[in-house]
C-alpha cells in the first residue's frame, strides 16, 4: 500500500482511538480531593508510614505528607493514577520558590524529576519547603 494512503490511514486511526477514549471516559485526570485520600494512597502503599501532618495541593494534583520518622510523604496524580513516594532529605536535591504560594520540587530520581507544586497559601508552601528540606529557616 503507498505511504500517501497509508499514513493518512493510521493517523485517523488514531484520532478515531483519542475521541473514542474522551467519549468514554477513559482520559480523566486523577485528582486528589481530600487529605484523607492522600493518607489513604499513601497507606495503601506504604502501610507502616505514621502520618503527623499533611498539606494538599490547590490544584488537586498532589500532597506532601509530614512521617512521624522525619520523612516526607509524596503523593502525585499522573494521569489516571497516583505516584506516591517517602522523601528523606537526601532524595529532595531542591525546593525552589516559584512565588509565595508555588514551588518547584527537585528530585534525585530520573523517574520523577521534577514536581510543581502550588498551595492555596504561602504559609503551606513554607511548611512543605521544612518538610521536605529539613531547614526550619527555609
Amino acid at each position: 500500500m503507498p505511504l500517501t494512503i497509508l499514513v493518512p490511514m493510521i493517523l485517523l486511526g488514531l484520532a478515531m482511538v483519542a475521541i473514542a477514549m474522551r467519549l468514554l471516559g477513559l482520559s480523566k485526570s486523577a485528582s486528589i480531593s481530600a487529605i484523607s485520600d492522600a493518607i489513604r494512597l499513601l497507606q495503601t502503599d506504604y502501610p507502616q508510614a505514621v502520618i503527623e501532618e499533611a498539606i494538599l495541593a490547590s490544584d488537586g494534583r498532589a500532597a506532601i505528607l509530614k512521617l512521624e520518622d522525619g520523612t516526607t510523604g509524596l503523593v502525585e496524580a499522573m494521569g489516571d493514577r497516583f505516584v506516591t513516594r517517602i522523601l528523606s532529605v537526601d532524595d529532595v536535591q531542591a525546593v525552589q520558590r516559584v512565588d509565595d504560594c508555588s514551588l518547584m520540587l527537585r528530585l534525585a530520581d530520573f523517574t520523577l524529576p521534577v514536581v510543581p507544586l502550588t498551595f492555596a497559601e504561602p504559609k503551606a508552601a513554607l511548611k512543605a519547603t521544612i518538610w521536605l528540606t529539613g531547614d526550619a529557616h527555609a
